[in-house]
């Protein structure tokens, strides 16, 4: 049993590195495939795979070279939690729904807006809380 988890994980682990490098590829393959365009086959193929290793060595360089990555990843973890998981939905709530509630009147307006208004107000201040809890985490596990 303990094999077995050991391989699914590394799996996991393996496709899901190999599908968080997909966005970067694809907004920097278009620039890069106007320069090969006009190459022969294997030239294109051989920048698609460069730019692909590329990717990967770089963040796997950038991981190594940051001492304290154990350290940062909590703070990175809960700004984008608390960014994704309450302010982003709230204000982009607001864009896409205010000319639907402006035409339904303030009663539907006013408590919408205030919903949205206190989604982020409170994912801002947990997100203030948690960056300080994580820095004060830090401060102190160096000085003991």
């Amino acid at each position: 049993l303990d094999l077995s988890v050991k391989i699914m994980l590394l799996l996991m682990t393996y496709c899901g590195y190999l599908i968080q490098h997909y966005p970067i590829f694809q907004m920097i393959w278009p620039l890069m495939r106007r320069c090969v365009d006009r190459a022969p086959k294997c030239l294109s193929w051989t920048a698609n795979y460069t730019l692909r290793y590329a990717t990967v060595i770089l963040s796997f360089l950038l991981a190594i070279s940051i001492p304290n990555l154990e350290e940062i990843i909590p703070i990175i973890g809960v700004t984008t939690g608390m960014l994704l998981a309450f302010v982003f939905p709230a204000v982009i709530e607001s864009v896409v729904f205010w000319e639907q509630w402006r035409k339904r009147g303030c009663f539907v307006l006013i408590p919408n807006i205030i919903l949205n208004i206190i989604y982020t107000l409170l994912g801002i201040l947990f997100l203030v809380i948690g960056v300080h809890a994580n820095i004060v985490s830090m401060t102190t596990s160096k000085n003991v």
